[in-house]
């Protein structure tokens, strides 16, 4: 760690600051990244959860049926 403080004294204030900001950048795409992806993930999910219930819905309404003839034997 004592070596970037070294450097850092080294460097000039606006190469410093362009170091401090390539640094944060590089943070703020990482964190937007990810944040992609995650929101990417959900979205593709949510899809196939649709096509899953839209797969299941006959099945559902056997269901019903099947619980309302239990019900009046």
């Amino acid at each position: 760690m004592n070596y970037l403080i070294r450097l850092m004294r080294l460097l000039s204030h606006p190469a410093r600051f362009a170091v401090t900001g390539f640094v944060i950048a590089l943070g703020v795409f990482f964190l937007g990244g990810s944040l992609y992806k995650a929101t990417e993930t959900n979205r593709l999910f949510s899809a196939r959860e649709q096509q899953g219930m839209a797969y299941i819905q006959p099945w559902l309404s056997l269901q019903a049926s099947l619980q309302s003839l239990a019900s009046l034997s």
